[in-house]
């Protein structure tokens, strides 16, 4: 039986799946702007999260989320099984594209699969706001699939433009492409040269009609000047190459031997998946892998998959012994339980607050000013109010920050991000918060963790 599995790709990678994932589930909680979509599916304000994503100019986001709002005391647990189940798909989609790329063994197309399960960056799925960018990363290598293997192009025309809410999935669909024109001769390049040009004029269509508005007129704007910003550039390679680890020093060490076009091929398509994120500004920080409540991994989404081909790419070049995919998975496995570790330091984070904060019931009510060196939003910590106290009644601002009068003009806005009227809100008071998340070792801090349990000492607060 354990050979018949071990033998079956699709089972054998829904097994390490769950062993990896599992954990997930027991958050009984939602991160950063998931939070939002929590409380406004809690209330049965769909309108919020509708204006929301509208606002954002992604057009499709919303229509993601409506029908786990009709069962809403389910959520955020069937976002996260949700967001899940796309980054499952994913991988086996990435078995399928290593294979047809790269003309890999299946047993080296698993390996492929699994490493991709491993990257760190998949632990900010602790959220359900990553929902969308999970669905449009299956879907975007599903086209990219299709078309290189010339099946059902009636479907693939639909689909590849649900990909463009996330703007990203574009240069990664064109990278694969090109990636296949490389390694297969431009086999079915007619096929591929137009669903190329269906690709550029459909996003570019799209993103002209649907632009930001309102609280996100501007929101990622475009400037070609970042391309020359080194520290941008810098900031993704330490990270890329912090994901690929002993695979990076292996294809630079042998890079010599390999084919020069190939080598050329996947460099391009990691800038190509890049750039997206480098022209508005944005980068990831190696930081956010190990620590608790970053988010900037979500740079890396859209070169995950190309990450993942460079290390299939190195298995179609010589097959690695034994005990240096060892060292890979090991590496990879230490990197993911670093980030994964983060993201349950963090719901303890919050499990702490919300013990914390109960007892000072004085304070649900008042303009709340929250010093600390933590680095949560204001809305996170409205929402922990309202964990706590059922209702946040309270204007919640952290360190330096004041009030946005846009916020509480329009009532919309005040339940997106949990906030109280500011009418007649005088009483103001200042709270120092702290965290000790090294009092705890990670052993109990996981026990905990999937006991629903909470640890108070965790997080400290004191009124000034």
């Amino acid at each position: 039986m354990f050979k018949n599995i071990a033998n079956n790709k699709s089972i054998l990678l829904l097994i390490i799946f769950i062993l990896l994932y599992i954990p997930v589930l027991f958050s009984r909680t939602d991160m950063w702007d998931g939070v939002i979509l929590d409380h406004a599916i809690s209330l049965g304000r769909s309108d919020v999260y509708h204006e929301w994503f509208s606002e954002a100019g992604l057009y499709l986001t919303a229509f993601f989320y409506d029908p786990l709002a009709f069962l809403k005391e389910f959520y955020p647990f069937s976002g996260q099984i949700l967001t899940l189940f796309f980054l499952y798909f994913s991988a086996l989609e990435i078995t399928r594209l290593s294979e047809t790329i790269y003309k890999i063994s299946e047993k080296e197309s698993t390996l492929v699969g699994i490493f991709y399960l491993l990257l760190p960056l998949w632990s900010t799925f602790f959220s359900t706001i990553y929902l969308m960018h999970s669905a449009t990363i299956f879907i975007a290598l599903l086209s990219a699939r299709l078309v290189i293997c010339n099946r059902y192009p009636l479907l693939t025309i639909i689909l590849i433009p649900v990909t463009f809410q996330q703007a990203s999935m574009a240069p990664l669909i064109l990278s694969i492409f090109m990636l296949y024109a490389i390694e297969n001769k431009f086999k079915n390049i007619t096929s591929i040269f137009l669903f190329s040009l269906w690709v550029i004029v459909s996003f570019f269509i799209l993103r002209s009609i649907f632009t930001t508005t309102d609280l996100y007129s501007g929101y990622n704007k475009i400037s070609i000047n970042n391309l020359q910003n080194i520290y941008l550039w810098e900031a993704f390679s330490l990270s890329i190459a912090l994901c690929l680890g002993p695979v990076v020093v292996y294809f630079i060490l042998t890079a010599k031997k390999m084919s020069k076009i190939s080598s050329a091929g996947l460099v391009i398509a990691l800038i190509a998946t890049i750039i997206p994120y480098i022209t508005v500004g944005k980068e990831p920080s190696t930081s956010d892998f190990v620590n608790m409540q970053g988010n900037s991994m979500r740079f890396l989404f859209s070169c995950a998959p190309i990450l993942a081909l460079i290390f299939a790419y190195t298995l179609q070049y010589k097959p690695l012994k034994k005990p240096i995919i060892i060292i890979i998975m090991l590496y990879m496995f230490s990197l993911f339980i670093s980030a994964q570790h983060a993201k349950v330091n963090e719901v303890m984070y919050q499990r702490a607050f919300i013990a914390s904060i109960k007892k000072h019931p004085e304070l649900n009510g008042k303009v709340i000013t929250i010093i600390t060196t933590d680095n949560l939003n204001l809305y996170e910590y409205a929402y922990l109010f309202t964990k706590a106290f059922g209702v946040n009644k309270s204007i919640i601002l952290t360190n330096d920050s004041v009030p946005d009068p846009v916020i509480y003009k329009k009532d919309s806005y005040r339940v997106k991000y949990m906030q109280a009227s500011i009418e007649n809100m005088t009483d103001a008071k200042i709270i120092d918060v702290t965290s000790h998340m090294d009092k705890v070792g990670p052993l109990r801090m996981y026990w905990e963790y999937l006991s629903n349990g909470s640890l108070p000492e965790l997080v400290t607060i004191k009124e000034r």
